[in-house]
């Protein structure tokens, strides 16, 4: 099983190739992975090689209060109430009654349950909106916030079954 040669997980993904110096590599069995952590993107020699992910980080089911605010500075609101459906280390799907259109700029915290502090992200794109689900992109998070996610992260991603 491969691990990632930065912080030596094992929790990696393929990644889809870019460019045609990997799709030559990949003649040779050289493949392009991600570290679902620390997101460090390297290649690989693997015998088998599937077609290109959908994603290049893994989501993992989480239901966690969330509160989503207006990314606007200066601007004081309640927040929006809203609950986590998954989770990467950049981006989510965030399920709310509220109605927030796509191409909107957020922040967020995440309220995980038990002794896990709470998660802020400063910047959140709104992606896409389905129903009453928001999809998340991750654009802007404070290095103690993005450590504190990582570990999350792997606890989910360690404790998810095969």
């Amino acid at each position: 099983m491969l691990a990632c040669p930065t912080c030596k997980t094992r929790l990696v993904h393929q990644a889809s190739q870019q460019g045609g110096l990997e799709r030559l590599l990949g003649l040779f069995t050289m493949y392009p992975f991600r570290c679902q952590l620390c997101t460090h993107r390297f290649l690989a020699f693997v015998w088998r090689y599937s077609a290109s992910p959908k994603r290049e980080y893994d989501r993992v089911p989480a239901q966690y209060p969330v509160t989503l605010y207006p990314a606007t500075p200066g601007k004081q609101d309640e927040g929006i109430q809203g609950t986590t459906v998954n989770l990467s280390i950049t981006g989510g799907l965030i399920e709310t009654t509220a109605r927030v259109p796509q191409g909107t700029s957020m922040r967020l915290t995440i309220h995980p349950s038990g002794p896990v502090p709470h998660i802020t992200v400063e910047g959140a794109l709104v992606r896409a909106v389905v129903e009453n689900k928001l999809a998340l992109e991750f654009f802007k998070i404070a290095p103690e916030e993005e450590q504190r996610l990582r570990v999350f992260m792997e606890a989910h991603l360690l404790c998810r079954p095969k």
